[in-house]
């Protein structure tokens, strides 16, 4: 039987994901840079344009690499909408190097699943927390003198991204990249309700919900994929229709979909004839006939 979320007013008691439903892949570019490669604009399109690359349907792809305070690994998810429950995969799509995106953080404490892949040394400016080094090569501006951190690509533990022995940017080295979809809740607002309604999306994902207010399903869909909002069983007494219930995911939460409850119409029962009295005395005369008519037939 399917989990059920209660939603009360302006809120949902529970809200949980049983199942991965976005895609994000850590691996590393074949093509290899110096330090002065431009800054965050040029890394990411170093990494898109890699020929290591995954192809992934509707994905982003970053250099997973820390650039400055405002711009470090750990600050990824939050900066780059990175998802951050799901397994952190390699490029193939199937070996798993982190549980989530945390997991990539906590190598002090809990080794790597599996490591990242070959090449073996990849630029980083982080440490194994993913906070940014003093060794950036000035945000990935400049060569000459200055140095960045490296990490081992082969190594499941904090050496990943801090082998402790930076090199001068005037080096070339791979870097990690990171390919992921985006996901996004699909919701929007009840009125008029009285009583409870139950709301699938896409056939699936019940939602009941008590009163009238915003609403939003506990599982996110990937940018790109459709939803289809419909009413599962009605409200004692009323009839709830849907109004932009059908879609497609393109970026932030779906919040349009209007579901509108109304009183339900009694359905109309067809009154008994009546008769007036000739008609009663037509009607009595046929039965009696007819009882004639059996009696002569048996």
């Amino acid at each position: 039987m399917k989990n059920k979320i209660i939603a009360v007013a302006f809120f949902s008691i529970a809200s949980f994901s049983c199942s991965s439903y976005a895609d994000v892949r850590l691996w590393v570019s074949s093509d290899t840079i110096d330090g002065s490669i431009g800054g965050r604009a040029a890394l990411d399109t170093h990494c898109d344009t890699d020929s290591n690359k995954p192809t992934v349907a509707g994905s982003t792809t970053r250099a997973f690499i820390s650039v400055d305070g405002a711009d470090e690994i750990r600050d990824m998810a939050t900066n780059y909408s990175i998802p951050t429950a799901e397994p952190i995969l390699r490029s193939d799509g199937v070996t798993q190097i982190a549980s989530d995106f945390q997991a990539l953080l906590n190598t002090g404490v809990t080794n790597l699943d599996n490591s990242v892949g070959t090449p073996t040394l990849v630029w980083t400016a982080s440490s194994n927390d993913g906070a940014v080094t003093a060794n950036s090569c000035v945000g990935w501006t400049a060569t000459g003198m200055n140095l960045a951190t490296r990490g081992d690509g082969n190594s499941t533990s904090i050496s990943y991204l801090d082998v402790s022995s930076p090199s001068a940017c005037i080096n070339t080295f791979s870097t990690y990249c990171i390919t992921y979809t985006s996901t996004a809740t699909v919701g929007g607002t009840v009125s008029g309700l009285s009583g409870s309604v139950t709301l699938q999306n896409n056939g699936a994902d019940d939602l009941v919900v008590l009163a009238d207010g915003p609403f939003a399903f506990s599982t996110p869909l990937p940018v790109g994929a459709s939803y289809d909002v419909t009413v599962l069983s009605q409200p004692v007494g009323q009839s709830c229709s849907v109004s932009g219930g059908n879609g497609t995911v393109s970026g932030g939460a779906v919040t349009s979909v209007s579901v509108t409850c109304s009183a339900s119409v009694p359905s109309r029962v067809a009154p008994l004839p009546v008769f007036s009295m000739p008609g009663l005395l037509l009607l009595a005369s046929i039965m009696a006939a007819l009882g004639v008519y059996y009696r002569r037939g048996r």
